[in-house]
């Protein structure tokens, strides 16, 4: 359910921007332009759970791939990118998902 107010029209964001930051830092706020939710403010914390999320959500994508053995080399090459960005070795993921190679 959306409250009123977690709504902030973009004029009262430039008057009262740290306010509406420090209440951002608690709870997300939706910005508003011409009535209409135009940008989404949250917490630090929810956005990088949000990053972690579609980062695993990504791998495990990647890795539904392997198994079936239909991965492109475009692919192999972004799931490798993935992995080095989790410092994750590929032997990792490749036991923790019993994938031989």
């Amino acid at each position: 359910m959306l409250l009123k107010e977690k709504f902030v029209s973009t004029t009262e964001l430039q008057r009262n921007l740290t306010n509406t930051i420090e209440k951002a830092k608690k709870e997300d706020i939706l910005i508003m332009k011409n009535n209409k939710p135009e940008v989404a403010m949250i917490p630090i914390s929810w956005y990088e759970e949000f990053l972690e999320f579609k980062k695993l959500k990504e791998i495990k994508i990647w890795e539904k791939s392997l198994k079936t053995e239909q991965l492109s080399e475009e692919a192999e090459s972004e799931l490798l990118k993935l992995m080095d960005e989790d410092e994750v070795s590929h032997e990792e993921v490749f036991s923790n998902n019993n994938i031989e190679v």
